[in-house]
């Protein structure tokens, strides 16, 4: 169906935190539980003034009234479009379409109450059967080898791992773990298959003890709309490579990078490294672990890396933790581009 720009255009202007108020959406002060995945503190945002702009500081997820729809009703862009159209009273060419908005139950309320049960939806026992059944693909091994120069024993020892096409894994995992146990997992969407995009790399998250808390996926393909990186949902943020505070001593330089493979690169470098997920996720419920070490940082070349690193150091030194920044040579955006630019004269 062709949908006229005038009305695309219109359909962009919709204020969104209204959008969001009529799917049953709890909203104060402009914010709200994102509905993609589950927190502990709201991070969905709706501007004040460009009232037609949503974001998630959380999963990066954002846009227009028509992304919003995009997103929450797992469709197409002339299906949001359409179904936009029907809830403000637009009519089509075609006529006006019927759709009833569905609204999320949802227990959750602006309280201070402890939210820390918020990742028991994420079935840890079939995210490991996952990665123990996949393996390092070529085109995941061309872009972390070959592109980024990562060092082959730090991919294999964190258990990187990746998928060209979620459909077959999909199905092994359902007839694995059944229908009713997949569904409630946190790690499907509502068509049955793994909610990221493929062709992808996937990252383990760790605690200290190895014990497996989330998964983030990189998109290595070709479609330019899908997302770099996305978490699977239901699963909280959390530092990346934890497991190494139990091989190293306070004594020495523990970098933090914005990122995971700027994370890689400095392992490959012989730096020791963990990740936040990026320069708008501060996982901060696991920052009382780093109390003790020498923490650095060398943010991205850019107002997002700089902003990250700030709000990283505000949140370190409300626990009394400080960190220090080091520069990358302005030429590079970030510590990965600079590695890989620099790698043929290192040693992996």
């Amino acid at each position: 169906m062709y949908i006229k720009e005038n009305i695309i255009n219109y359909l962009r202007q919709i204020n969104c935190e209204d959008l969001a108020c009529r799917f049953g959406i709890e909203v104060k002060r402009h914010k709200a539980y994102c509905f993609l995945h589950s927190e502990s503190v709201p991070s969905l945002s709706f501007h004040p003034s460009k009232t037609n702009v949503w974001h998630c500081f959380s999963c990066g997820k954002g846009g227009d009234a028509i992304s919003f729809m995009m997103e929450y009703d797992r469709c197409g862009f002339i299906e949001a479009c359409e179904k936009l159209c029907a809830i403000y009273g637009i009519i089509l060419p075609t006529g006006k379409p019927s759709y009833i908005p569905k609204r999320r139950v949802s227990t959750r309320t602006f309280s201070n109450k402890d939210h820390s049960d918020c990742n028991k939806m994420f079935d840890t026992e079939i995210a490991e059967w996952l990665l123990n059944n996949i393996i390092l693909n070529q085109s995941a091994k061309r872009f972390l080898f070959e592109k980024r120069k990562l060092n082959k024993e730090i991919i294999c020892k964190i258990g990187v791992k990746s998928i060209d096409d979620s459909r077959s894994i999909s199905q092994k995992i359902w007839n694995e773990f059944g229908e009713k146990r997949c569904r409630a997992s946190g790690l499907f969407g509502e068509k049955g298959y793994l909610s990221f995009w493929t062709p992808c790399i996937l990252f383990p998250y760790r605690d200290k003890n190895d014990q497996l808390l989330g998964l983030q996926s990189r998109y290595i393909g070709d479609n330019e709309k899908a997302p770099r990186f996305q978490f699977l949902s239901r699963q909280k943020t959390h530092l990346f490579n934890m497991p190494l505070l139990n091989e190293f001593t306070v004594e020495k330089d523990l970098y933090i990078t914005e990122g995971v493979t700027d994370c890689l690169a400095m392992l490959s470098n012989g730096k020791a490294s963990l990740a936040i997920p990026s320069a708008t996720i501060i996982p901060v419920e696991d920052l009382h672990l780093l109390r003790g070490y020498k923490l650095k940082m060398m943010p991205d070349n850019d107002e997002a890396g700089w902003d990250g690193f700030m709000k990283l150091r505000r949140a370190l030194f409300k626990l009394g933790i400080p960190i220090f920044k080091e520069d990358i040579p302005a030429e590079y955006k970030d510590y990965g581009e600079w590695y890989a630019s620099e790698a043929i004269n290192t040693k992996n």
